[in-house]
């Protein structure tokens, strides 16, 4: 949840092997690990948490850093995260990013994925200043130790540029979505999700630049990709649709956009609930597509909802709505989830 163009949340796959030994020595831990995944994947995340919460109650207090327990907390904070609770989830983060850095140091890749977290979590909570911070000590971390044209770099810099077009620096954002989806482009091709996902949020800086056409082209690219590949109900769909149904309103579409923007409101509602940020994020976007078309009441209405969800979720930025790669990916195949 996260832009004006909502965000893609993404669980970035971090392969159980890069933790060594530890995986070997318990696989009741690994197993739990990867069911609590899947069903974050299927977006169950009330039945993921206690399976991670019972896991990290197994772990002794005051007990030697583990890695384990470093991988546990991370989850756990990304399965708050997706229920809105983000003091709890900035709590665990930063407890998984503290024994990461006794275990491997400050400057290692198994720090790259808590840190792009926790810029996720900032960006989310509209704390973009910390954001930046996070993300680019990740990026940072993840040039000088792996190599170039990796997924996870494409799907750090999709995120980090929705930091810099928050904070309307729209040419270092649109440098970091080309940057990334050249590389979505090489390595999973341009009808894959991620690829879709990047060319919906660099419309959103077009967009803000003025390049009307350039953007609701990429969008609908986007659209037509993530349709065919995750199906009409799914949430990243539906944020797509909504970014493209602002674009056809300010074009003088507007009952096309309307019809868009009910589809992807009902699909929202439907996943998350009557309350939660990413419905309020869309009710504010449903209401600038009825400002367009003169109907200011319904407007008003929408707008009155969607200022009651934020104020029940004081610190969570609702006016953004760019995608965070992370929600289309299956969990199931990660042990570390990152966003």
């Amino acid at each position: 949840m996260r832009s004006p163009a909502l965000f893609l949340s993404v669980w970035i796959a971090c392969k159980f092997a890069a933790y060594g030994s530890a995986a070997s020595q318990a696989p009741s831990w690994e197993e739990k690990i990867r069911e609590a995944a899947a069903l974050s994947g299927a977006g169950n995340y009330a039945a993921a948490e206690p399976i991670l919460s019972a896991v990290l109650r197994t772990f002794p207090a005051g007990g030697a850093a583990d890695p384990m327990l470093a991988v546990t907390l991370n989850n756990v904070g990304s399965t708050c995260q997706d229920q809105g609770r983000y003091a709890e989830a900035e709590r665990m983060y930063r407890r998984s990013l503290l024994i990461w850095e006794q275990l491997r140091g400050g400057n290692h890749p198994d720090l790259g994925q808590v840190l792009n977290n926790l810029g996720s979590l900032y960006h989310t909570m509209g704390r973009d200043a910390q954001a930046e911070h996070f993300y680019g000590r990740s990026l940072t971390i993840r040039r000088e130790t792996l190599p170039p044209g990796r997924p996870d770099l494409a799907r750090l810099l999709n995120n980090f540029a929705q930091v810099y077009h928050s904070r309307r620096k729209y040419a270092e954002a649109e440098a970091m979505y080309r940057e990334a989806l050249r590389i979505w482009e090489k390595t999973s091709g341009p009808q894959h999700p991620e690829t879709a996902v990047c060319r919906n949020n660099l419309a959103l800086v077009l967009g803000d630049q003025g390049r009307r056409a350039d953007a609701t082209s990429q969008l609908e690219q986007a659209r037509s990709v993530l349709e065919q590949t995750l199906g009409t109900e799914h949430l990243t769909v539906a944020k797509v649709s909504a970014n493209l149904a602002l674009c056809y309103a300010r074009q003088g579409r507007r009952q096309v956009a309307e019809t868009l923007m009910k589809r992807a409101l009902a699909v929202s509602e439907r996943r998350y609930g009557l309350e939660h940020p990413e419905v309020g994020s869309l009710l504010f976007r449903y209401a600038s597509v009825l400002r367009a078309g003169k109907r200011n009441s319904q407007a008003k209405a929408f707008e009155k909802r969607a200022r009651a969800i934020r104020d029940s979720h004081a610190r969570q930025n609702l006016m953004q709505y760019t995608i965070d790669a992370a929600q289309i990916l299956p969990k199931s195949d990660s042990l570390m989830s990152a966003r």
